[in-house]
């Protein structure tokens, strides 16, 4: 009789450890990829403020776009309307530093 009572079942919710601190490392992140809409979500982390540039270049190292951003520190999403007319296929997103001799590349895909 005792396996039917009503209340034979309860949950007790401890927090014994405090939640984990997210820490981001500085950097970039492009999202989505692959891209579907022509819209790159450029999200910069933590990286020294400036005037950035980018230069989308295709799978021959042809330069297809390029343009600057403006960064102000900190944690922001800059997003990079892509022209129209690209093909299906992989690509270079190029970001060079305010200073830097060397830029870092991101691949993308385009659907």
């Amino acid at each position: 009789s005792a396996s039917f009572a009503g209340n034979r079942f309860y949950i007790i919710f401890k927090n014994t450890t405090p939640a984990p601190v997210v820490v981001t490392k500085p950097g970039f992140t492009i999202f989505p990829n692959p891209i579907q809409n022509g819209l790159v979500n450029l999200q910069m982390n933590g990286m020294e403020a400036g005037l950035y540039q980018f230069t989308l270049v295709n799978n021959m190292g042809q330069t297809l776009q390029s343009g600057r951003i403006t960064y102000a520190g900190g944690n922001t999403v800059e997003q990079i309307e892509l022209k129209n007319g690209l093909s299906k296929g992989m690509y270079e997103m190029l970001l060079l530093a305010p200073g830097a001799k060397k830029s870092t590349a991101l691949p993308i895909m385009i659907q």
